[in-house]
């Protein structure tokens, strides 16, 4: 009986492995554009206002101005995103609590995240979610969901700025053109995607979609045993950064 059992779980992966990238190659768009708009409190959902306010009195504190609420607009099939948007120009810090809605679930988690002349740009965020797509070209992100104060969070990006970018420039859009930067940025990952092999631009100039290898390595990342392998490492490998910030007395930080 375990050695049927067994077989049967073998085939049930099997079948998972090859029909995932089909339905994942026919059904995945991802907009070309973005075109975020400033919308009112009540035009966003709960979680996004709740989550906002949460972080609002701690961001506040830290010197950070609210910008407003933005819809980003379906940028995934049967997504929606809505942000809502902070910035302390003085350090040259943005901030953001970020909220996808699906049919199947509502996900959000708050960030700080800095650009530099170079082109460089930093993040700091609470995402959960590892990227099923190749990491982009002067854009280093750290994933830390076991962090729950966004005061926390800061010193912890702040330090990452000292270690990786303490000489550098920052940049900042002018002064009422922020969400130019949301928009940069959102466009150009499809567009970076396109140069890896994962998408391409399809036709009508709209969407980008999947490519054969794409769909094959999204597909396959994402189911298990893959997925839990990644989760493992990722997290070994943003304990290990915590360590190295509290070991060089940059920022007094968790390890757990």
């Amino acid at each position: 009986m375990p050695h049927k059992l067994w077989i049967e779980l073998a085939g049930i992966l099997f079948f998972l492995h090859l029909i995932s990238p089909l339905l994942l190659r026919a059904t995945f768009r991802f907009s070309s554009r973005c075109n975020p708009v400033l919308v009112d409190p009540g035009a966003v959902p709960p979680l996004v206002r709740g989550l906002a306010g949460r972080c609002a009195a701690p961001l506040e504190s830290l010197g950070f101005s609210f910008l407003g609420y933005f819809d980003i607009g379906s940028l995934a099939t049967n997504t929606r995103s809505y942000i809502a948007y902070f910035v302390n120009r003085p350090l040259g810090v943005f901030a953001n609590v970020s909220v996808v809605t699906s049919p199947a679930k509502t996900a959000g988690y708050f960030e700080f995240s800095s650009s530099f002349a170079n082109g460089l740009t930093l993040d700091a965020n609470t995402n959960s979610t590892l990227p099923l797509t190749p990491s982009r070209a002067g854009f280093r992100v750290w994933r830390f969901p076991v962090v729950f104060d966004p005061r926390e969070l800061f010193h912890i990006h702040r330090a990452l700025v000292q270690k990786y970018a303490a000489q550098l420039e920052p940049h900042l859009p002018p002064q009422g053109q922020e969400s130019g930067r949301i928009k940069s940025q959102v466009e150009q990952y499809a567009a970076e995607q396109a140069k890896t092999g994962y998408m391409y631009l399809s036709n009508d100039g709209e969407t980008y979609r999947l490519t054969w290898k794409g769909a094959i390595l999204t597909a396959w990342k994402s189911l298990w045993p893959t997925s839990t392998i990644r989760t493992w490492t990722y997290r070994a490998q943003m304990k290990r950064e915590l360590r190295s910030l509290r070991t060089n007395s940059v920022v007094a930080v968790r390890t757990a």
